[in-house]
């Protein structure tokens, strides 16, 4: 059972996984596979080797170099590292793309480690006869745009210490050399390298355009692959608009300004250059955090608004505006007296308020209902007349008790509604 679980969750992790990523893993997979069935191990036919690649002109190593691997631990810690960055990065960007960004990377990562090893060479290393092989230049390219990507101030080397993002894949390089000297260290420099020029913006004249990108989508012959349910159609390579983008990273990490923002129009650092074909959003240039705090909690940033300005007090009524109002509310209380019972036997009750049942909402119903048609009786009306001396001074609370209100309770709602008569009116009519 446990077997068969395991299987289980395996066929859907990989069911899960974008068709560019998933074709990159099987492809290395089973490359070594079939390196293992038939015995071959003659990797210096197929490694980098930038003396052979510039002296001999074997440049079939640009590309068969990464996709070779000298035992299970070396292709299981470059898959591991590669599937989870390159799955986001596919979803971005659709499939089209990302597979044609992986193809630049291949090339460009083993470009620049021919590059480099002329420089270091040049300085008395022996860099020019090493023979390198692995996917690693590929998966440090992914890392670089991973991180320029990610919104946390920090990232953690292997667990055992954090460093700021921006430097993350130079400290991962570092520490990757010291704790495994063997590996190839400028296999992974040009590896970041690649990165670096992608995230700056030095590839984008290489990059598919959106019409190219559709084209090959809708091919007669592709359709098959675009019914794919793994494949990732368009993804994010329209309507971007170019930037500056250098202040929320380092210049080793694409601090020029060739980066694209993800704004659909807006212009980044005061550049006011047109939009072009190949000015890609992948190159989003986050905003700085407001504070790491606001990151441990994961909070994203939010936009500051200014506070809406307080309303405007309304004024007072004066003797005669209140004894006009007074007539109107009259007026319009037995208006409404007169057709409340016809309207509440023809129209459809609503529905009861959350935490009142049906007996409340009735009682609720009642009690509006004799507050506003108490106006029009004799014993009110008596009792209006009584307490008009009490108050003959205040003709707004004259009305309210004409209406039919408690003088009190008339008064403490004329103070909390400013001297608003309507506003009086309403609150106690739902009180």
């Amino acid at each position: 059972m446990h077997g068969g679980s395991l299987q289980t969750r395996g066929g859907d992790w990989f069911g899960s996984l974008p068709l560019g990523t998933k074709s990159v893993l099987l492809l290395n997979v089973c490359l070594y596979v079939l390196c293992v069935l038939f015995g071959y191990d003659a990797f210096h036919e197929v490694c980098m080797a930038p003396h052979w690649v510039l002296h001999q002109l074997q440049v079939y190593r640009i590309l068969t170099a990464p996709l070779f691997h000298g035992g299970i631990i070396h292709l299981a810690f470059n898959m591991t590292a590669f599937v989870p960055m390159a799955s986001s990065l596919e979803r971005l960007l659709g499939s089209v793309q990302f597979l044609h960004i992986v193809f630049l990377f291949v090339a460009l990562s083993s470009c620049f480690h021919v590059a480099l090893a002329v420089i270091a060479g040049a300085f008395g290393f022996n860099s020019m006869h090493e023979c390198a092989i692995g996917f690693s230049g590929v998966v440090f390219g992914v890392i670089v745009v991973d991180t320029h990507l990610q919104m946390v101030p920090r990232r953690s080397v292997f667990g055992f210490f954090q460093v700021p993002s921006q430097y993350y894949p130079v400290s991962l390089l570092l520490f990757l050399q010291v704790i495994i000297p063997s590996v190839s260290f400028l296999g992974h420099l040009a590896g970041l390298l690649a990165g670096s020029a992608y995230v700056s913006g030095y590839l984008n004249p290489l990059l598919l355009r959106q019409t190219t990108v559709a084209a090959l989508e809708g091919n007669a012959h592709a359709a098959a692959i675009a019914r794919n349910p793994s494949f990732v159609a368009g993804g994010a390579s329209a309507d971007a608009s170019p930037g500056a983008g250098g202040a929320a990273f380092p210049a080793i990490f694409g601090g020029g300004g060739g980066g694209a923002v993800l704004t659909g129009g807006a212009q980044s650092g005061g550049d006011a250059q047109a939009s072009r074909w190949w000015q890609m959003p992948t190159f989003a240039r986050r905003g700085a955090p407001d504070s790491q705090e606001a990151f441990a909690n994961g909070r994203a940033r939010t936009a500051r608004t200014a506070p809406e300005p307080p309303a405007p007090a309304r004024p007072k009524p004066n003797a005669a505006a209140a004894a006009a109002a007074a007539a109107e509310a009259r007026a319009g209380t037995r208006a409404a007296g007169a057709s409340l019972p016809a309207r509440r036997a023809t129209e459809p009750s609503p529905p009861s308020s959350l935490g009142r049942d049906d007996d409340e909402e009735d009682a609720t119903m009642e009690s509006m209902e004799t507050a506003a048609t108490s106006a029009m009786t004799s014993t009110a009306a008596a009792a209006a007349a009584a307490e008009a001396g009490a108050g003959a001074d205040d003709p707004a609370l004259d009305a309210l008790a004409d209406m039919g209100f408690a003088r009190d309770r008339a008064r403490a709602a004329l103070d909390a509604a400013g001297g608003d008569i309507a506003g009086a009116v309403d609150a106690l009519s739902h009180a």
